[in-house]
């Protein structure tokens, strides 16, 4: 008699699929009905530095569910289009006014950058304006629709406390007006995780044309939340956190871990984050973990290249492991073996500014050198020996790298979040990096190079490319290389009536050079085909393509946005000798959807049914609710010398 986990996944399964199909087909038919959604492009402009290139049109929401939701938006909006001041804060606020168009047949040269118009001016005073986390309170009482959990909810929420926002300004009272450094500042808002939004506005003096006051508009978001994700019925993660304790940008989470098979106990895992530390733009976490036959403690500190003028970058970490591991051959698995081990790792950077031509990268040209220092030393672990278990060898690594980098961003939406402003990089970054690694068995050199490029074009979307190559020296022989050659792709924003869809495409092609006899390459059920388990299936190169298409609906309840998806995944696995596509194919595919409310701090919920043909039959179909973190594509500014991962 089948098992009531069985008995879940042969009856109630099945059903969830058919009912998601079915939500799924009827979304669509429902949005290319009898609605028409405005064509019109209004002009955009760079903000501050940003190139605007935002490619999507401003939803409308049906009368109904905008007065059952925010009965109060259409006055507010009237009201704010009185005056500039407050139309750019509605604006900012509300994301169905927002338009979201790619910018056809434009340059550079034909963009407008207000920030340069005001360019050398004296900033005589920085007002901050911070808005309400659920909606503008403008002080009328003609708007007696705003909800009382609204009300209550800005009332209990502690605002980010002005000083915060101030130490993550690169410009202060008495400057001279850099419209670099405002887009910067603006951008640096942005990606801080407890605002929902940023915009910087200057303001000339009327009795002083060489004076200028600088606004800064910003809007918290609900700082408090909690993430659930299940990868069983019996399995999962609980995270309570909170990104902005008393208003000071501090982070604290503590998760709890539980698996039915492995303990009736849960395991605990916690961290407390500080972004920006005293204004320092230094980033530092604390980390401790206790769960099963896991403990891992340590903490971290790094600055990165924060801004255009940002010379001295670097960062160090410690962190004490102790765990078990299955660790896999290509002959055998060795079980529950006990790990006990300590990670160093330190490292410094310079950057220098080099002179462009190039409007888009004025400058923000540098050329890096950085020096590194890696420690891993073991006091428990499987045998080791020169060529068997190399990842468990004590030993000391000193890198260097040398690297030509420029980078600037454009603003969009609707490509990684649900209506708030992205910043999107583009740019190249160069790189060569050489070291000498101290062995517990052996010294050798090590060599590599790294090649990064993405760009955006108008009418067909954004484009990234990266390669990577890198290995030892040894007796005069090359090994342990790794060739990495990755391809991403999102497209423009295509319209089909209330739809609003992109294209995802990711390309992943990984092979090991000369490496080792029991190291392997295999498939991460997270960053390859999503949600495939296949341990079993390994080889020394991998061929990855995903594609997913995602459509933006204008459903909106009480703040929150939908979007349904579907995906296919194709992988696959060989030896090094053989012609990759002689092997079996390895696939997954599936809808899905995620919700989210960009006013609250959490995760964005997403609900996957996918279906696995080469599982197992009682494993080939899985369903999956868990928090997804929101992504942030790859920046072209050089950090720690790093060697090509395998």
């Amino acid at each position: 008699m089948p098992c009531p986990l069985q008995q879940f996944r042969l009856h109630i399964i099945p059903k969830v699929f058919a009912i998601m199909i079915f939500f799924f087909i009827s979304a669509s038919y429902v949005y290319s009905q009898d609605t028409t959604v405005s064509d019109s492009i209004e002009e955009h402009v760079v903000v501050s530095d940003s190139l605007s290139k935002s490619d999507s049109v401003k939803f409308f929401i049906e009368q109904e569910a905008l007065y059952e939701s925010v009965g109060f938006y259409d006055t507010l909006r009237n009201r704010a289009s009185r005056n500039k001041f407050w139309q750019t804060i509605h604006d900012l606020l509300f994301i169905q006014s927002q338009q979201e168009t790619f910018l056809q047949d434009s340059t550079i040269d034909e963009l407008v950058n207000p920030f340069h118009f005001f360019a050398g001016k004296q900033i005589d005073s920085i007002k901050f304006h911070q808005l309400n986390v659920f909606g503008v309170s403008v002080g009328d009482t003609s708007l007696s629709d705003v909800s009382w959990y609204k009300e209550f909810g800005n009332w209990v929420h502690i605002s980010t406390r002005k000083r915060i926002l101030r130490e993550n300004l690169l410009f202060e009272e008495g400057d001279q007006l850099d419209p670099l450094l405002l887009a910067d500042s603006e951008r640096l808002l942005r990606r801080l995780q407890y605002l929902k939004d940023a915009k910087i506005i200057v303001e000339a003096q009327k009795d002083d044309n060489q004076s200028v006051n600088v606004i800064v508009v910003t809007q918290d978001v609900w700082s408090k939340g909690f993430n659930l994700s299940l990868s069983g019925l019996d399995a999962g993660e609980i995270a309570l956190y909170d990104n902005n304790i008393l208003g000071i940008g501090h982070k604290f989470q503590t998760d709890l871990i539980f698996d039915y098979f492995k303990s009736g106990n849960p395991g605990f895992r916690s961290l407390y984050k500080i972004d920006n530390l005293a204004g320092t733009f230094i980033n530092s976490r604390l980390y401790y973990m206790d769960s099963f036959y896991e403990k891992h403690y340590g903490a971290e500190a790094s600055r990165g290249f924060y801004s255009y003028k940002t010379n001295w970058v670097g960062g160090l970490k410690a962190y004490k492991h102790k765990t078990r591991q299955n660790i896999r051959k290509t002959d055998t698995i060795l079980f529950d073996t006990p790990l006990d081990y300590v990670e160093q790792d330190f490292w410094v950077g310079y950057g220098f500014p080099v002179s462009s031509e190039s409007r888009l990268f004025q400058n923000r040209n540098r050329i890096v050198m950085s020096l590194r220092y890696k420690r891993n030393k073991f006091f428990e672990g499987p045998e080791v020996r020169e060529r068997y278990n190399y990842s468990f060898h004590d030993h000391h690594i000193f890198l260097a790298n040398i690297s030509f980098s420029r980078q600037n961003f454009y603003t969009s939406s609707l490509i990684y979040g649900f209506g708030r402003i992205e910043d999107i990089p583009v740019g190249d970054l160069f790189g060569y990096t050489f070291g000498w690694e101290v062995d517990e068995f052996f010294k050798r050199f090590y060599t590599g190079l790294n090649f990064r490029h993405g760009d955006f074009f108008p009418n067909f979307g954004y484009v990234s490319n990266s390669l990577e190559f890198g290995g030892y020296i040894y007796d005069e022989n090359f090994e342990q290389g790794t060739f990495n050659f990755r391809s991403k792709y999102v497209s423009k924003l295509f319209h089909f009536k209330r739809l609003k869809i992109r294209q995802f495409i990711d390309f992943n092609y990984k092979r090991g050079v000369e490496r080792f006899d029991d190291e392997y390459i295999s498939f991460d059920p997270s960053l390859d085909i999503r949600g495939f388990s296949k341990p079993d299936l390994t080889g020394e190169k991998k061929l990855v393509m995903k594609f997913e298409t995602v459509g933006f609906t204008d459903l909106f309840y009480y703040g929150f946005r939908f979007a349904f998806y579907a995906f296919m995944d194709v992988g696959f696995i060989s030896a090094a000798n053989d012609f990759i596509f002689d092997n079996p194919v390895q696939n997954g595919f599936g809808i899905g959807m995620r919700v989210r409310n960009e006013n609250l701090v959490f995760n964005t919920l997403q609900v996957r049914l996918g279906y696995y043909p080469n599982l197992s039959v009682n494993n080939n179909l899985l369903f999956r609710i868990s928090g997804e973190k929101t992504f942030r594509p790859y920046e072209y500014t050089p950090s720690m010398p790093e060697m090509v991962e395998y």
